[in-house]
């Protein structure tokens, strides 16, 4: 077992006892406290976590971690108090020293959307170039021989850190990890450094929790300014709004800068020259050195996002020649652009996660060039989120698509209904089918030849969330079901 004194040695600590106990294990999460746990008493958005101190300690718990010094409450207590200015930091970085090992490179990615898709194609990449690798994030933990779900993009530090200690036991030499702004901003990745960060896009997303545009990007900048290595490398898409405020974090870190993106000034770029047989057929270019390569993946942005997987690639020791000899053998992740008919009887469906502004668009114009008739779209909004994205992502529907069913995501608490009508605010012409079931079954079932037809909003998902039930539900199961 790990002495205290091992995970806190540089911390302020208040202690009522003198001794170093034997430490068993870490929850912020009082009903998991055991024998000789250490307790980290942290906010939450409806609560004070200080309040389940004293449940904590009936527990069994030797070590209280709190942002104030409550140890005068307890002085009858067999407990160490520990106060920091950041629990959430001290949190993560306890953890990582709890579960020390590590898969020996570890790589972060960030961004309002593309990180599933490159964490997945960087996994894809390593895995079929021999390298035991692993990926962190929205589908899961993927070690390549299976996938293991959790409930969080970037999991709570405790989980995260074990997970990564896991990995390293079974020989995992590589991973990546998918960086939220929700665990940028709480600091879960306090304890985690990475040689190689990664920056994909950046658009309007969760208002409802950074209250700002401007917060929201700040909490993607921490993964350049905290929890990179300073001689690591930092990958940053130059096609993105406010780029520069990257570049400039990168700099002041003493990064090395690596821009991928459409302008041939960026380090990687890639132009479209075209699509044959439904493959895309792609031009790289990298230090000079142009490429042509034939690519299964549908969208100039999931290009984008191939390309900082290269880039990824390269700078983890692969040659460029292994890296290309592998892209052809690529597709999407799941549900995103992801193609559920797999025959020439009906006209293409594609599922997408994308559910933000940005995202519908970047479908909906990936696409267009499949159309020979009507691009359809089915999507709806969470509730509980961002209330201002719904009327820009109903806009974003009417100047993208030919025919546009709204219908129900996971309304959570909110009203559907009220959901619905801010979408259909922007576009009139939608047809508003609540069911999400009747309106898949409604769009396929008017399908013409030459149409296109995008599912958005669920991508993966198995669920949809009214008030607090969970309902099952798989826009790809219900679709099979209705064209088999």
């Amino acid at each position: 077992m790990t002495k205290f004194s091992e995970l806190c040695p540089d911390s302020i600590v208040y202690k009522n006892v003198s001794y170093d106990p034997s430490i068993k294990g870490i929850t912020a999460d009082s009903r998991k406290v055991y024998d000789n746990y250490i307790f980290v008493a942290i906010d939450g958005c409806n609560y004070n976590g200080e309040n389940f101190i004293p449940a904590a300690i009936k527990r069994g718990a030797k070590v209280i971690i709190t942002k104030k010094a409550q140890y005068k409450k307890f002085q009858k207590s067999d407990c160490i108090f520990l106060t920091s200015n950041n629990v959430r930091k001290t949190y993560a970085e306890i953890a990582s020293k709890y579960y020390k090992e590590q898969p020996k490179l570890i790589v972060g990615v960030t961004g309002t959307n593309g990180k599933t898709s490159t964490a997945w194609y960087t996994n894809k990449i390593w895995t079929l170039s021999g390298i035991k690798s692993a990926s962190i994030g929205t589908l899961g933990i993927d070690t390549g021989e299976s996938i293991k779900t959790t409930n969080l993009t970037t999991p709570d530090p405790v989980i995260l850190s074990k997970t990564l200690r896991d990995l390293e036991k079974n020989k995992v030499r590589n991973t990546i990890i998918e960086a939220s702004s929700h665990g940028l901003s709480q600091y879960r990745l306090g304890g985690i450094k990475f040689s190689i960060s990664a920056i994909t896009s950046l658009g309007r997303d969760h208002l409802d929790y950074h209250k700002t545009y401007s917060n929201y990007v700040e909490s993607k900048l921490k993964l350049f300014k905290e929890t990179t290595i300073e001689d690591g490398v930092a990958i940053i898409n130059s096609d993105i709004q406010d780029c520069n405020l990257f570049i400039r974090a990168a700099k002041i870190k003493k990064l090395k800068i690596i821009s991928v993106g459409k302008n041939n000034r960026s380090n990687w770029s890639y132009k479209v020259i075209g699509i044959k047989d439904s493959l895309k057929i792609i031009e790289v270019s990298y230090k000079g050195k142009k490429t042509t390569l034939n690519t299964n993946i549908v969208g100039n942005f999931q290009i984008s996002n191939l390309l900082i997987s290269m880039a990824i690639a390269l700078e983890s020791g692969l040659s460029r020649d292994q890296i290309e000899r592998i892209i052809p053998q690529l597709s999407s992740p799941p549900g995103r652009l992801e193609n559920v008919v797999t025959n020439n009887r009906m006209p293409p469906i594609f599922i997408d996660y994308a559910h933000t502004p940005d995202a519908l668009e970047n479908s909906l114009k990936a696409l267009r060039p499949y159309v020979r008739n009507k691009l359809v779209v089915v999507f709806g909004c969470g509730g509980n989120r961002d209330k201002g994205k719904r009327p820009l992502m109903g806009k974003i529907a009417q100047v993208n698509s030919d025919k546009i069913i709204v219908t129900d995501d996971n309304p959570r608490s909110e009203n559907p209904s009220d959901i619905r009508s801010q979408i259909i605010k922007e576009c009139p012409d939608a047809i508003e089918i609540p069911d999400r079931k009747e309106a898949i079954y409604s769009a396929i079932k008017n399908l013409t030849k030459g149409d296109v037809l995008l599912v958005a909003g669920k991508g993966h998902e198995t669920q949809q969330i009214y008030h607090k039930e969970k309902r099952f539900f798989s826009d790809k199961k219900v679709i099979k079901e209705i064209i088999k």
